[in-house]
Formats: structure tokens, C-alpha cells, sequence
């Protein structure tokens, strides 16, 4: 999980599917207030996900696995859209300024809130078991876990506080800690209900990657830098377009990855000065 900024895409398509968004979001809000049926438009969300997509390098923004045909994604509501549950998955109850405590009806004000969207893989986004000895439930589907009471209107929103991590809005790398062999630790109460809601570690190919991501990057790092000790001007362009590929997060599992090289670079640095610091005592 990186950090990626979801900034406004300057495309009149774009536009236009947040102007239509923003009408039916005020004519849900009328609906629920007369107490009317609110019918979510699941047509409109969907086409953000081209957008989605380009801007998180066709990943899933919560677990960085690869979003394709063999592995479908989902346009995924930060704050749920249709109702909210605990992590008992019994409903979860909340103060609304005119109908007093009610069943959270979910977010559906916020259903085609371009910060309120995000691309996820299956999952990531729907509960489901997984482990061959012990199987254990994770994915996220309609829990939102936050601190103290939920938001139930517009107007509390800004004063709600997630217990899960929005990696266009927060760097998870204050929150989580990634480890070499493909495990990841929460350092704080956030990073540790991501981790255990997505099942970070409880998903065992995905921790396979990741450990197989670092150790990639690590031999990748370890070439690079022969490559600058030998001057191959080949060898180094096409580095080049890695490194660039891994900064800007465009490949899978790029905390992995930035990670790798970080250690690498550390260890080689560490190097160099003791061998200055040999040469100087020469």
C-alpha cells in the first residue's frame, strides 16, 4: 500500500460523470429524507474506474496486487455506500438529526464522490475465507470501523475519524510497516485494523508476492549498481525506466520495492565509508 493523490482529471468525461453524480447525490439526499428508497446508479460509479485505474497503475489501492481480466476488480466505496456493518456484521447503529438512532443507511451521499472511490481486488473489497488450515474471514465489503460514532448525514462527515487507511488521502507508511519477508505490521491502531479488515497478512499468496516483490528488487538494486560502477550506458537506460517505474509506484507491490532499494542503497553506503574510513587510516 503507497500513497496516491487522486487529483481532478482535467477531461470532460470526467467532468461530466461528477456533475451527474453530484445531481442524483442531492436528489438520494431528498429521497432519504422523505424517507423514500435511495437506488444507487452503479452504472454511473463504474465508469470511474478507467480513471482509477490509470492513476494507480492498474492496482488494487489497499493491497497493490494486479487488477485484471484473471484477477476482476471493483470500483470500491471508501465509506460505504449501501449500509454499514461491524465487524460482527450486524448493523451498525447511528444518530441521524431528524429520525434520532437508525441503522446506518450507509454513505449513499457519497456513492459517486470521486475521493470516496478507489479500485480494489475482489479480496480486498468482499469477505471471504481464506487459509487451507484455519480458514479465517477478511475483506472489507460493508464494515467501516471508526473511532467513537459514525457519521449519518453530510455535516458530521468531516468530524468522523476512520479507523482504516485511505491511501489517497494518508501515507500508510505511518502506519504500517513492511517487513522483507512479505509480512506487514501495524504501527499504529489505524495500520493495524487495515491489516487485519484486508487480511495483509492472513492471505497467503499475497504475502508470497510481496516477500518475492522485495527479493526481486533487491537483486534488481544489487545489478543497478555494478551497472554505475561499470558505466554500461545500455544496462543503465533500461534500469532507468525501473527506477522510474517504482518510484512513481506503477508496478505491484512498490512498497516492496522502495523498499528493497532503500536497503540496498543504505547497505552499500555503509560500505563505501568504511572503505574511505580504511583508506583514510592507510
Amino acid at each position: 500500500m503507497i500513497l496516491v493523490s487522486k487529483p481532478a482529471i482535467d477531461e470532460d468525461e470526467w467532468r461530466s460523470i461528477v456533475k451527474e453524480g453530484e445531481r442524483l447525490s442531492a436528489m438520494h439526499l431528498r429521497s432519504f429524507d422523505a424517507e423514500e428508497k435511495v437506488e444507487i446508479n452503479e452504472d454511473l460509479y463504474k465508469k470511474f474506474m478507467r480513471y482509477l485505474m490509470d492513476l494507480f497503475g492498474g492496482k488494487c489501492a489497499y493491497c497493490e496486487t494486479r487488477i485484471s481480466s484473471n484477477q476482476p476488480g471493483d470500483v470500491e466505496h471508501f465509506r460505504p455506500k449501501g449500509r454499514v456493518v461491524g465487524d460482527d456484521f450486524k448493523p451498525v447503529l447511528a444518530s441521524h438529526p431528524q429520525r434520532g438512532m437508525i441503522n446506518h443507511p450507509g454513505y449513499f451521499w457519497l456513492a459517486y464522490k470521486w475521493s470516496n472511490l478507489l479500485p480494489s481486488c475482489n479480496d480486498c473489497n468482499r469477505y471471504r475465507k481464506h487459509g487451507r488450515k484455519q480458514p479465517r474471514g477478511a475483506g472489507k465489503a460493508d464494515r467501516f470501523p471508526v473511532e467513537g460514532q459514525h457519521a449519518c448525514d453530510p455535516a458530521r462527515v468531516v468530524q468522523e475519524v476512520p479507523l482504516l487507511i485511505d491511501p489517497s488521502e494518508v501515507n500508510p507508511a505511518l502506519h504500517i510497516e513492511f517487513h522483507a519477508d512479505g509480512t506487514v505490521s501495524g504501527k499504529t491502531e489505524e495500520g493495524r485494523r487495515t491489516i487485519d479488515l484486508f487480511g495483509l497478512n492472513l492471505r497467503e499468496g499475497l504475502v508470497e508476492a510481496r516477500r518475492e516483490a522485495y527479493a526481486d528488487a533487491e537483486t534488481f538494486s544489487v545489478v543497478h549498481w555494478n551497472h554505475v560502477v561499470t558505466q554500461h550506458a545500455t544496462k543503465l537506460a533500461q534500469d532507468a525506466f525501473r527506477l522510474q517505474q517504482i518510484k512513481l509506484g506503477r508496478r505491484p507491490y512498490a512498497a516492496m520495492e522502495r523498499m528493497a532499494l532503500r536497503e540496498v542503497n543504505a547497505r552499500i553506503e555503509a560500505e563505501r565509508k568504511r572503505t574511505m574510513d580504511d583508506l583514510a587510516d592507510v
